[in-house]
């Protein structure tokens, strides 16, 4: 097993609240196709080929809610303090990366200055072209990083970005809580 030197950190649903999935669950839940089409518009704005603003237009006509009503419920994110700090911890050890599927940068909206200085390397699909769970979304990070894949983890909340990485050789944790996590990736380490 290969010594770790970086971990990966997804930011919806891990750095951050998801606000996007329960929007999307909620208003097109029911309709396989509504549910598709969403699913469609989001690809294409991480992907860099839909403005953020325009996304949302589409996505509140597509749910038939006024377009304050989408934005508030999909930008509408709470900061995870603990992973956070715990973060700050582990930059004395390993390098730390940013990973994202996301419409544009969210950066200095989510975090403080001294957060983001956490990070040594930050990957955005819409700047990138790279979308998870594709596997050169992760090679892409770990040359960021200046580290093989087979030495990071990724902590993501989507089990299929997780098989994603895996399927390169990077270990991967799939996000449910703080503490389950935190178990995970210290046995994760403590074998490197």
């Amino acid at each position: 097993m290969s010594t770790i030197n970086a971990i990966v950190f997804d930011c919806f649903g891990v750095l951050v609240s998801e606000g996007w999935l329960p929007f999307k669950h909620d208003y097109f839940g029911n309709d396989a196709e509504k549910f598709e089409e969403a699913t469609n518009m989001q690809k294409r704005a991480d992907a860099g080929l839909l403005h953020h603003n325009d996304f949302l237009k589409e996505v509140a006509a597509l749910a038939g809610v006024d377009v304050a009503i989408a934005s508030k419920r999909i930008n509408s994110v709470q900061t995870n303090q603990e992973l956070l700090s715990y973060i700050a911890t582990l930059k004395a050890h390993y390098k730390i990366g940013f990973i994202s599927n996301a419409s544009q940068s969210w950066m200095n909206e989510f975090f403080t200055q001294e957060q983001v200085a956490l990070f040594d390397g930050i990957d955005i699909s819409s700047e990138t072209g790279l979308l998870k769970p594709d596997p050169e979304a992760f090679e892409h990070i770990a040359d960021v990083l200046g580290v093989p894949v087979n030495e990071c983890v990724l902590v993501d909340d989507q089990a299929s970005y997780c098989d994603g990485a895996r399927s390169i050789g990077m270990q991967a944790i799939v996000y449910k809580n703080f503490a389950d996590m935190k178990e995970q990736l210290d046995a994760i380490v403590a074998k490197s």
